[in-house]
């Protein structure tokens, strides 16, 4: 009983711990991705999804209130979860991930802040802790558990997911909930009574049709956990399970499409959908995205030592073989001689045996699925971007924890696991000097710094497409007028020019590298000559204009 309330305090204190940490990271977050401000429009712009279908957008100068209003959610439009859901049907996601998102904006009206974002995953976060920690124990055991949790959520991987304001912390959760559903749907007291659950069954339909409707790449993983464990039940001659099962998820999903009939068309229709189909069926580049979905894997939860890792699993592997099959070596040292012999002793018989726990097949069908879905991602996933296996970076701490602890466990039997958590921290700590922040976005306090300074400015953003715009929209929020304008058309631009006074000079986004034709291009349209000052580089050009 005492060791059990020690273990809770352990788990309890490492997921504040954890916590903390992660609200050091979004401390420093100064920037966002394009998607993280379609997340803000798409939550909380009221029946207008893009920024672009704004009245006006592209053709008159849109004032900061109504790039606000696309952004913040207003008093009059809170908890407004009809809009919500409309906005996603124009998409390409589903709604649950924005309905939450929109339901804290809710609480905070007239309010654009990251803080919105990352609370929101902080809380998924945290579920995806005590799932873990859960699962593994299950699995495992406590010790095992605990330190899953230790190199997950320290790792480079759980930071990205963190301050990445989309819905992929809430889609790891649901995985997670998912494998453990599993896990207590496929005891081996369940499997030997031949029969399920009805109640874990429900639950796990319950999980299914909650990923489905967070992210569509939940399907994709949930596809080759299940195809799999049907595999499994079929191998073992279990047709009662089987056919309970299978009937139970394919009703889930069935489920998904009434309450969600948009997803249909996302996915069959959508150009996420066909894009993704036509890169399975098209895609030669398959090898080189794996090699880089590898490598940004590695960085987010292997400390960057993935290969360094394999190598050592095979050295493993092989000395075990040798030490088994052929030749057993052992280490002597003769005090008398001060010398230390290596004594090897030749096998004339092999007796091995081996004693399969009950997990391995949970285990199994894990890691297969996990690279499975790994392979699927690196061929129809639109970017090599980490986002898209963020779900299997949880999964790989059960792997790693194992790991860490049958080595350490080698080296100091008594003390393996305080050896574990050393040799874990020790990584943790260089990864987080060496690694890198994907959506920290820490030089855009220079832009900050520029709105704050000029924000009485108006401006002019050259677009190359009319949805870049919303890349922009929390910056343009604190100027008093805005004109959107593609690079390839300025005659818009050239009819409403004198509608704003442009006397003091204005501001010029660019998002080319080279503006030198933009430049000559807003030159034309004014009669005196103008000086253009280059205020910043950094993820596009901001010019002060003046003389106009």
């Amino acid at each position: 009983m005492i060791r059990s309330k020690k273990q809770s305090i352990a788990i309890v204190v490492l997921i504040i711990l954890q916590v903390l940490v992660m609200i050091y990271w979004g401390m420093q977050k100064n920037g966002y991705h394009v998607d993280e401000m379609y997340s803000y429009g798409l939550a909380n712009s009221y029946y207008t999804p893009f920024i672009q279908q704004l009245e006006g957008y592209g053709e008159e100068w849109i004032t900061s209130e109504r790039i606000a209003d696309f952004l913040e959610v207003t008093e009059d439009d809170r908890f407004a979860y009809g809009s919500v859901v409309y906005n996603q049907t124009q998409d390409v996601h589903p709604p649950i991930w924005y309905i939450l998102f929109h339901t804290v904006c809710s609480f905070s009206v007239g309010v654009f802040s990251k803080w919105q974002g990352i609370i929101l995953n902080l809380i998924c976060f945290v579920g995806i802790d005590i799932i873990l920690y859960l699962l593994t124990k299950r699995l495992l055991d406590q010790k095992c558990a605990l330190l899953a949790v230790f190199i997950w959520g320290f790792s480079i991987g759980a930071i990205n997911t963190v301050t990445f304001i989309r819905m992929y912390a809430l889609l790891s959760a649901w995985v997670m909930l998912f494998l453990y559903a599993h896990s207590l749907l496929f005891s081996e007291s369940q499997l030997s009574k031949n029969k399920l659950s009805y109640r874990n069954l429900a639950f796990l339909m319950v999980t299914t049709i909650l990923g489905t409707l967070t992210q569509y790449y939940f399907l994709v993983f949930a596809f080759f956990v299940c195809g799999l464990w049907c595999l499994y039940l079929l191998l073992r001659r279990k047709w009662k399970i089987l056919i309970q099962y299978a009937c139970g998820e394919l009703l889930a999903v069935l489920m998904s499409v009434v309450i969600y009939p948009a997803l249909l068309r996302h996915m069959f229709g959508g150009y996420r959908g066909e894009a993704a189909f036509s890169a399975l069926e098209n895609n030669d580049s398959c090898i080189e995205y794996l090699k880089t979905y590898l490598s940004l894997f590695s960085h987010s939860v292997c400390w960057g030592c993935l290969k360094i890792f394999g190598i050592l699993a095979i050295i493993w592997i092989l000395v075990w073989g040798f030490q088994h099959f052929y030749m057993k070596l052992s280490l002597k040292y003769d005090c008398t001689t001060r010398k230390l012999r290596i004594v090897g002793e030749r096998c004339n018989h092999i007796d091995l045996q081996w004693t399969l726990p009950s997990c391995a097949p949970f285990l199994l069908v894990l890691v297969l699925s996990s690279c499975a879905f790994l392979l699927m991602i690196a061929r129809i996933a639109p970017y090599r971007e980490d986002r898209y296996i963020m779900l299997l970076f949880p999964i790989a701490a059960i792997y790693s924890s194992a790991l860490a602890m049958a080595i350490s466990s080698k080296i100091i039997y008594k003390c393996g696991f305080s050896l574990a958590i050393i040799v874990c921290l020790l990584l943790t700590m260089f990864s987080w000097k060496v690694g890198t922040y994907h959506y920290l976005y820490t030089g855009a306090s220079e832009r900050t710094e520029i709105t704050e300074q000029y924000h009485l400015l108006p401006v002019v953003a050259l677009l190359s497409k009319d949805y870049r715009g919303a890349t922009l929209a929390n910056e343009l929020m604190e100027h008093p007028a805005t004109f959107f304008c593609l690079e390839s058309d300025l005659s818009p631009l050239q009819t409403r020019l004198q509608e704003q006074n442009l006397s003091g000079g204005f501001l010029l986004y660019t998002e080319s590298g080279e503006d030198t034709q933009n430049l000559e291009n807003i030159q034309k349209l004014f009669a005196s000559p103008l000086n253009f000052e280059k205020l910043t580089g950094y993820r596009g050009n901001i010019y002060l204009v003046e003389g106009a």
